[in-house]
């Protein structure tokens, strides 16, 4: 259910509870009729091939922001995190904006530090699960990190962790949460060589504690679904990558993977990373430890926990893909229109979306 979202990673990979039922008032309604497609999917033990039996009508909605048109939107369960424009680069971002389902209003969260000499800083980092927007800080040199996290029922700011708590040499990693938990990583270089540290902060008592350190591998945490952190690890001596689940409570880390992924989802049942090398998704059974790669010809997955579905971009059809779960048949959506939009972020069972002109736009998944 949960997913990472660093600034710093989408912006280097351009290629690559209840329903919510938001007020008729605030979204206009088109409707696109498009039909399943076989496929082959080259799983590790054998080629299959796919479909599904009849067409599927999608109907897509539009939110109404007032002309405000996002980067990237985040769902939970009071509303939409949102990346607004003005991102720059390494920089990050100017600010964090919040989409409230009860008032359909938008309103700036965090904004980016401006330093001494009058620079500004950026936002480089952010999640939103729970009641908690989690996003990291940085100067214009990237050398003065602060992990943050922003209580959006109560307004409450706190202060995870910095640079300056964790010294000079500490380089910011990533983070990913779900509503209870907060997982970080950084590392530190030395003359003797590199340690990375895997951290987590529990919202409600608000202890934190290591989760794992290495110095034989730099320690990403990519995403989370209620219980474990699906963890990339990349070997600081020849640069090779493996894929690891962490589990929140008792328990060591396990590899799934000898591979890893930039953009990665979890649900309770399954963990989706993409490869934009090949522009392929992942899937691997959390129940089963089967994996499946490549799962889904398509980039920058999001899985619903309550709906046997991912969706995720075709660039090659220029096409959003509804896939089913774990047969994989897929159904495109906005053919011909996923480049002009972005993102992609599934919460209770409705999927998130960039659209073409720019707006915030959903659907329902199907049940089955």
């Amino acid at each position: 259910m949960y997913q990472i979202c660093a600034l710093r990673r989408h912006l280097l990979s351009m290629i690559g509870c209840i329903s919510l039922l938001l007020p008729l008032a605030a979204c206009t309604t088109t409707s696109s009729g498009v039909s399943s497609q076989s496929r082959s999917v080259q799983t590790t033990n054998s080629t299959a091939t796919v479909s599904t039996s009849s067409p599927r009508v999608i109907a897509i909605h539009t939110l109404a922001m007032g002309g405000f048109k996002p980067m990237l939107v985040i769902p939970g369960p009071l509303g939409l995190l949102m990346y607004p424009p003005g991102a720059t680069g390494f920089a990050g971002l100017p600010s964090l904006a919040f989409y409230r389902y009860s008032d359909q209003r938008v309103e700036t969260i965090a904004t980016a530090p401006t330093e001494p000499n009058g620079q500004q800083g950026g936002i480089v980092d952010a999640n939103y699960s729970g009641d908690w927007v989690s996003y990291v800080s940085d100067d214009s040199s990237q050398s003065n990190w602060a992990l943050w996290a922003f209580n959006v029922t109560t307004g409450k700011r706190i202060q995870i962790d910095s640079q300056t708590n964790e010294g000079s040499h500490a380089t910011w990693e990533s983070q990913t949460s779900n509503a209870a938990d907060l997982v970080w990583a950084f590392f530190s270089g030395s003359p003797t060589g590199v340690t990375s540290q895997l951290l987590d902060y529990t919202y409600a008592s608000g202890q934190q504690r290591t989760l794992d350190t290495s110095t034989t591998a730099l320690l990403k945490p990519m995403a989370m679904n209620g219980s474990a952190a699906l963890i990339v690890e990349v070997n600081v001596t020849n640069s090779n990558v493996s894929t690891w689940i962490q589990p929140l409570a008792q328990g060591d880390a396990y590899k799934i993977a000898d591979v890893a992924g930039v953009n990665a989802w979890m649900s309770s049942r399954y963990a989706v990373w993409d490869d934009p090398h090949t522009g392929t998704t992942a899937l691997f059974d959390l129940t089963t430890h089967q994996f499946d790669a490549p799962f889904a010809n398509c980039l920058r997955p999001a899985i619903s926990e309550s709906q046997p579905y991912m969706v995720c971009v075709q660039f090659a059809s220029d096409s959003w893909l509804l896939v089913h779960v774990p047969d994989g048949a897929e159904t495109p959506f906005d053919e011909g229109k996923a480049s002009l939009g972005d993102g992609g972020a599934i919460y209770n069972g409705r999927a998130f979306f960039i659209g073409p002109t720019g707006d915030v736009q959903y659907f329902d998944l199907p049940s089955q």
